[in-house]
């Protein structure tokens, strides 16, 4: 566990993060001292400040989002944050304005992760039943992705969701997930395998039938029941392969 400590020297103060690291070698730990800077009221003043600054912001939103992962969110506190990430309460403030700040950062990092994860609608495009087919993969790992986070179904359903949503907007999620839909569907229709007229304005209306669909299913603490998905995908079928259902 990592913590910081403050050392007086000639009456000044100078803050630095203490770290105990295992020896591979030996299996003896030892620690590990790392300068942050000179303490001016209650500022550090360090050349490096932003770089440590960054690794340390670093810490504290991963400790965040593990705690979301593990425990409700109203007993996740300043104290419990700075504990699990290793720094101090002073630290902690240096750099969140306040828990919910840390918690919007938190959801923004596993918005980012979730993206990542999903399998990729890239590739060349195959017959029609092997593209539905994609497209239903691609939206049920998404949604199952977000039903089994914690994190992800406190988000939909807590009544103070809009108080971190300028957080978690700033994730390349939504972003992401758009475009990444929309280029999927232009590569559709220039191989005739589907006629969309706009696939901007389609990937966003496709993403927010299925948003709508899982905060609902978090909202009533629903399993993702085969019945539910089976009413919902066809909807998002038929808006992409209009002609398939009918050719049926």
């Amino acid at each position: 566990m990592a913590y910081e400590v403050t050392k007086q020297i000639k009456g000044h103060g100078y803050r630095y993060r203490v770290e105990g690291i295992r020896d591979p070698a030996t299996g003896r730990t030892r620690s590990h001292w790392q300068y942050l800077g000179r303490i001016e009221g209650d500022d550090v003043i360090a050349p490096a400040r932003t770089q440590t600054t960054r690794v340390t912001r670093d810490e504290i939103v991963k400790a965040t989002a593990r705690l979301l992962e593990t425990r409700d969110a109203s007993r996740i506190t300043v104290s419990v944050i700075a504990q699990r990430a290793g720094v101090s309460a002073g630290t902690f403030y240096r750099i969140f304005g306040d828990r919910r700040s840390a918690l919007g950062a938190a959801v923004a990092h596993l918005c980012d992760g979730l993206v990542r994860e999903l399998p990729t609608l890239a590739g060349p495009i195959g017959t029609r039943d092997a593209e539905r087919e994609r497209l239903f993969n691609w939206f049920a790992a998404l949604h199952r992705a977000v039903l089994d986070g914690r994190a992800f179904r406190w988000f939909l359903t807590s009544a103070a969701r809009d108080t971190y949503r300028a957080a978690a907007d700033a994730a390349t999620m939504a972003n992401d997930l758009q475009r990444t839909l929309a280029a999927y569907l232009r590569r559709l229709h220039a191989s005739s395998c589907a006629h969309i007229g706009d696939p901007d304005a389609l990937s966003a209306a496709l993403l927010r039938i299925h948003f709508s669909f899982v905060r609902d299913l978090a909202i009533t603490e629903e399993d993702d029941a085969p019945s539910r998905w089976s009413e919902v995908f066809p909807v998002i079928e038929r808006a992409v392969f209009p002609h398939h259902l009918a050719a049926a």
